[in-house]
């Protein structure tokens, strides 16, 4: 592989941290640390990728905590209290609903999972129609709504496309990324990265490797599928008619989570204690 990168900005994080949470925010990331003990998540900070500065929004330890920010840019997490909203200041957290065990926004809806059953409303505390019920039981949910307003759930490690029931699609699903730029989603499932395609049906395979892979993201603008492997982000091509081009983008000392932004060009990489922008040559 060939080193194809060079370091942009590093920031100092203002407390220790250890992972970037999941969340649907392009300007927004949430960062935490996490007790390998406890799994709990604690020193919760939100990073302005546009004005370039961290806010501390407090402790709120908890377990498997899903961040997302509505539209008029409020947060709003899930524990297994339920759905919460936190203030401003990230001083008080508010409880909205303590049933729901998933939700997202996309556009002008919240869709939410609730007794076993997915729905959709106008916003967090309304009443909901019902898309689809009698899921099976799970301990940990996801949503993804692509532009056709179709509805993925990743429940437990085992991916569906919901229609008026559910297909399955992938199972052992160790991680996932829904881009929502282009509407595309990247799955590790087993030793395998797969993908979803807007002309094709189902999963379409990308690579698999006996080594371990995360963090999978598409850049479909460049036309490659990023991952992490070996404390590496790797860019492999996406066209696999002949032999796939990769490149190694990073390499870094203890690599937690990387994102890569829209235009498929810049990458924030959260590497131990520090929290670096790469621009991509």
């Amino acid at each position: 592989t060939n080193n194809l990168y060079e370091k942009k900005e590093t920031y100092s994080l203002p407390k220790p941290v250890n992972l970037i949470t999941d969340s649907s925010s392009q300007d927004f990331l949430f960062l935490a640390q996490k007790d390998a003990q406890t799994q709990k998540l604690g020193g919760l900070l939100m990073f302005d990728t546009k004005n370039k500065k961290f806010i501390d929004l407090g402790t709120f330890l908890s377990q498997d905590v899903e961040i997302e920010v509505s539209p008029q840019n409020e947060i709003f997490f899930l524990e297994k209290g339920g759905l919460y909203k936190i203030d401003a200041n990230g001083t008080k957290k508010t409880l909205i609903d303590p049933d729901i065990n998933g939700f997202l926004f996309e556009g002008d809806n919240f869709y939410y999972l609730k007794n076993n059953s997915l729905f959709v409303a106008s916003s967090p505390g309304q009443k909901g129609e019902k898309i689809v019920g009698n899921l099976p039981d799970f301990t940990s949910a996801k949503i993804f709504i692509n532009f056709n307003r179709q509805a993925y759930l990743l429940l437990d490690k085992t991916l569906y496309k919901v229609s008026n029931n559910l297909e399955k699609l992938a199972e052992n699903v160790s991680d996932i990324n829904f881009n929502r730029a282009d509407s595309s989603m990247a799955v590790v499932s087993g030793s395998e990265i797969l993908r979803t395609r807007q002309d094709k049906e189902g999963l379409d395979f990308i690579t698999r490797s006996k080594e371990a892979l995360y963090n999978p993201r598409l850049a479909n603008k460049i036309d490659y599928c990023l991952f992490l492997k070996n404390n590496k982000i790797i860019a492999l091509e996406l066209d696999a008619r002949d032999k796939q081009n990769e490149f190694t983008l990073y390499q870094g000392k203890d690599v937690l989570k990387f994102e890569v932004d829209a235009s498929g060009e810049n990458l924030t990489v959260l590497d131990g204690t520090e929290l670096k922008n790469v621009k991509i040559r």
